[in-house]
């Protein structure tokens, strides 16, 4: 199976020190590969996982973090490079909301590394019902 994964824009994969949802990648990415599947990942340049990647940003953009504009530029090139795969695995917010409308046949899971609340839980109410939701703990 061809499995993509979309990274957020903001630390490397694997993360250099702390990176909870860039450690889950890692994790994710290399299982995925070592149980046969073809992997590839969306990530920034300065990634050093050992799956096939590709980049729009050259550099993580920790220092900007949240800001829509960076994130949105990564996953308009990410959904490109990741077109022809079997399924997306997403690890952004906004991903799943362009994946879903530019590639109505790509079956797309968002993973949600934050609890449900506040303008996530607004956000994510409002997720197309064909892309499926997983939360990373049961108290999310």
């Amino acid at each position: 199976m061809k499995i993509g994964i979309v990274a957020p824009p903001w630390l490397p994969i694997p993360p250099l020190s702390y990176g909870g949802t860039e450690v889950v990648i890692d994790l994710q990415a290399r299982g995925f590969k070592d149980a046969g599947h073809d992997v590839r990942l969306f990530t920034t340049g300065d990634s050093t996982i050992d799956v096939p990647s590709s980049y729009y940003l050259e550099k993580s953009e920790g220092i900007r973090i949240e800001k829509s504009v960076v994130e949105l530029a990564h996953v308009l090139h990410a959904y490109d490079y990741l077109a022809d795969c079997d399924v997306v695995l997403d690890h952004t917010v906004l991903g799943p909301f362009h994946g879903a409308v530019r590639h109505p046949d790509l079956p797309i899971v968002t993973i949600h590394h934050q609890p449900f609340k506040d303008e996530y839980l607004d956000v994510y109410r409002r997720l197309p019902s064909r892309v499926s939701l997983v939360a990373i703990s049961r108290s999310h």
